[in-house]
């Protein structure tokens, strides 16, 4: 029998690359590159650790309009880039009437794979914008080949149009369209509003935000994140399922995180989706000040952050993860403290590791697990239990700490269930998984009070003496500190010599299994 013991966990954000102007995204192609969207309207590419590429990606700084809020703000690359070259942007533009906001579609050079082509955009959907502030901006292919894309609600606070509630706008709204080659879109019937009569706008799919800048598609949770940012009482992540095309609304303006916020205009009657988790704003008591939605972690080389939701801030810098729980209930940590400021996106590359950029200062980081060893390990050796190695050792018993019980080896006085705080290097103190001690058949007393090893510690060499207790064959095993046998003989006389030259030194246990089936055993230290 073993319990799950849970050992907290923490992260530290690695520097990878520098040197970027108002970093806005991250997104992959596919390969190992990154690609970083800058709000300037230029995109570039990080090739490895460091590498950044002198020549732009992509560069429409002439189109964009660069102020605020607004500018380049999303990138996202066709489930098929690797076939049809094609990607999409979300910027903000100038128009004859202000400004608009353009998902546009490019396509990547012939000749050149880190070089788009400036004259091959498409515009696939625009919308005209009032104001310099809550642009949204991100977009995100489903499995599905849909594409989402997020728009704020368009104010400079409080959503005064409530533009929000009214279906009428994008506006508050993530949509849904499927794109087409002609550089059309056209609209998945599955859509909620797909059918809707009169102004209604077919592509909506989710509804009730006030500035969703950053989601995530999570295929293997069947879920789309959004981190939506407040207002001054509530930063907020939701979740809606991926399959599920009922038109949620999360409640903005009416609602702010799980309280009411102007309720004017609003139906009393409307179900509004809570969100998963708040953090009050800094002007609510708080230490957030704008929610960075992130990603949920499907990379390999960390599986401690295996299934998690980061999310972030950009004042704090503060990490945050979602798990699931039971019966869809969320366990929610704290990965980092304090991080870096001006945080503004959360991504993934093509091997699902996460890295997350700042546009204070310019910088790229990658995010580590920063306990990244092997989780302590213990295994039952007769009348003895052993933890994998560590720098240090604190064992308990059914939850209380054992005193005096700080080494590799544990001689339990009582049946219980017995776990370990291993110590792993600095900032690194994991708890093993609880083990059930219940002692079995070992020879103890008269039985085997004859059965010695010596000398001990020892060198090269080392004795094995015992009672020949009934004739036949004693089977002796040498086994390393995770009892794995590293030496096996058959003797039938009541002593051996082991030569041991070739091992390693440590903790070792000589054990004898005897002809009716008794065994006996003891340990031996090697130098």
């Amino acid at each position: 029998m073993a319990v799950t013991a849970q050992s907290p966990v923490s992260i530290q954000l690695v520097p990878w690359a520098e040197g970027f102007f108002d970093p806005t995204d991250i997104a992959h192609a596919g390969d190992a590159r990154l690609f970083i969207a800058q709000q300037n309207g230029r995109v570039l590419i990080v090739t490895d650790s460091n590498t950044v590429s002198p020549a732009a990606f992509l560069d429409i700084s002439s189109k964009v309009v660069f102020n605020a809020e607004q500018g380049l703000l999303g990138i996202a690359f066709d489930p098929d880039y690797t076939t049809n070259g094609l990607f999409y942007v979300h910027y903000v533009a100038d128009d004859s009437l202000g400004h608009r906001s353009v998902i546009a579609r490019y396509s990547v050079s012939t000749t050149d794979p880190d070089q788009a082509d400036p004259a091959s955009e498409e515009v696939i959907y625009t919308w005209p914008q009032w104001s310099d502030q809550h642009k949204g901006g991100d977009l995100a292919f489903a499995p599905d080949g849909t594409l989402f894309i997020t728009f704020g609600d368009g104010s400079t606070g409080g959503d005064p149009l409530n533009a929000s509630q009214d279906l009428s706008n994008p506006l508050g709204d993530i949509i849904r369209i499927r794109p087409e080659i002609d550089s059309t879109y056209s609209i998945p019937a599955d859509n909620p509003f797909a059918q809707a009569s009169g102004d209604t706008l077919p592509e909506i799919w989710a509804s009730g935000l006030r500035n969703p800048f950053r989601i995530a598609v999570d295929p293997v949770g069947n879920s789309l994140w959004i981190g939506d940012v407040g207002q001054g009482g509530f930063e907020e992540v939701d979740r809606w399922p991926l399959d599920d095309n009922s038109g949620p609304n999360f409640g903005w303006r009416c609602r702010e995180g799980f309280v009411d916020f102007n309720f004017t205009l609003c139906d009393s009657d409307a179900v509004y989706v809570p969100p998963v988790t708040v953090q009050a704003n800094i002007l609510n008591g708080g230490s957030w000040c704008a929610m960075m939605g992130g990603r949920v972690y499907r990379g390999t080389q960390y599986p401690r952050l295996a299934g998690r939701y980061f999310f972030t801030d950009y004042c704090s810098g503060q990490f945050r993860s979602l798990l699931p729980g039971s019966l869809g209930s969320w366990q929610e940590d704290v990965l980092l403290q304090s991080g870096p400021l001006g945080l503004v996106c959360i991504d993934e590359g093509a091997d699902g590791e996460l890295y997350a950029i700042s546009n204070f200062g310019g910088k790229l980081y990658k995010i580590k697990d920063a306990c990244p060893m092997p989780m302590p390990t213990i295994i039952v050796a007769g009348d003895s239990l052993i933890c994998s190695a560590a720098l240090g050792y604190a064992w308990s018993v059914d939850g209380a700490l054992i005193p005096g019980a700080d080494q590799q080896v544990l001689y339990p006085a009582t049946v219980g269930n017995y776990s370990v705080l291993a110590d792993l290097g600095p900032g690194c103190i994991l708890a093993s998984d609880t083990v059930l001690f219940q002692p079995v058949s070992i020879a103890e007393g008269n039985a085997s009070s004859n059965f010695i090893v010596y000398p001990d510690p020892a060198n090269d060499a080392f004795n094995v003496s015992w009672d020949q207790r009934t004739a036949g064959t004693v089977s002796m095993d040498l086994l390393d500190p995770l009892g794995r046998p590293v030496m096996h003989r058959s003797l039938s006389v009541g002593r051996a010599a082991l030569d041991v030259a070739g091992l390693s030194a440590g903790l070792y246990i000589v054990r004898l299994t005897f002809p009716d089936g008794v065994v006996a055993q003891r340990r031996i230290r090697l130098l």
